[in-house]
């Protein structure tokens, strides 16, 4: 008698996370862009401030729109070669603390919220850029992907880039600088995020495959150190300052066990002792296979 198969039980409102290797080269793509922006800031701002990589998440565009703050700004990036549209939200607080740290503006008080003129939207625009190379370059992959900033607006919470069915996936960033912490929000379509991560892995897993040849040869003539282990046991401290010459120690190793050979302490071979003329040898019996 076949037993009852099991249904997975599926929540269409927290849209499913892709398969784990393209999960992690998104986790990566975020973290890889916080330190690079991190890097490129540093040398445009008058004070450091730094970018953190927290957390990633699946959420359908509704949920994900609604949990940005109602005083925030977005900026705009085109990513890829179809330029996808995708998001980086900022509380304007965070804008003028830019601002001001480009300005090199004292005080550790967040700046007062006002609306910015045409020439210090030209000043962010550098910080913009520098983001938008800084998503380019992070991308998991031998190459780089083109990453183009468009524009600033504000009620992002409003906008219709994504259609109300779309899933995107929403990455926090916690910036933190001389006036305190706050977090900005990535967001970027589901499908075409994980159709250019997919690119990008296929393009660096074909990469891997080209190894030249005379790399190889070099590789297998590195020597390497094989330890075998005769066996453990466990003494106390005061057994160990009372052991002399003649005393035995009692292993875990049975006799009929065979012995395993280790690279790198990982385990590759079972076997057992030999006598190789006036030296102890080693005979394989067994791979260990991964």
């Amino acid at each position: 008698m076949t037993g009852t198969p099991q249904l997975e039980l599926l929540d269409f409102k927290n849209p499913r996370k892709p398969k784990k290797t393209k999960w992690r080269a998104l986790s990566r793509w975020h973290q890889s862009t916080c330190v690079l922006t991190t890097e490129a800031w540093s040398a445009l701002l008058s004070q450091p401030t730094t970018l953190e990589a927290t957390k990633v998440e699946p959420l359908d565009c509704r949920t994900a729109l609604q949990m940005l703050p109602d005083d925030s700004m977005a900026l705009q990036f085109a990513i890829g070669a179809d330029r996808f549209p995708s998001l980086i939200v900022f509380t304007r607080q965070q804008l003028h603390g830019l601002l001001a740290d480009m300005l090199d503006m004292p005080g550790t008080e967040w700046p007062e919220v006002r609306r910015f003129t045409r020439a210090e939207e030209s000043m962010l625009m550098v910080t913009f850029q520098a983001m938008a190379d800084a998503i380019s370059d992070a991308i998991p992959g031998p190459e780089a992907t083109s990453c183009m900033y468009v524009e600033m607006f504000d009620k992002p919470h409003r906008t219709r880039l994504y259609a109300q069915v779309d899933d995107l996936f929403v990455a926090e960033i916690k910036i933190t600088s001389r006036f305190g912490e706050d977090t900005a929000y990535w967001l970027l379509p589901r499908i075409e995020t994980v159709e250019l991560i997919g690119q990008e892995l296929h393009d660096e897993e074909n990469e891997d495959r080209k190894i030249h040849p005379h790399l190889i040869s070099l590789a297998q003539r590195i020597m390497v150190d094989v330890v075998v282990e005769l066996g453990r046991c466990e003494i106390s401290m005061s057994q160990v300052s009372k052991l002399s010459v003649g005393d035995i120690l009692v292993l875990d190793q049975s006799i009929h066990r065979p012995l395993t050979a280790h690279v790198s302490g990982e385990e590759k071979w079972l076997g057992k002792p030999i006598r190789v003329g006036p030296r102890q040898g080693f005979e394989v019996v067994k791979v260990i296979t991964d």
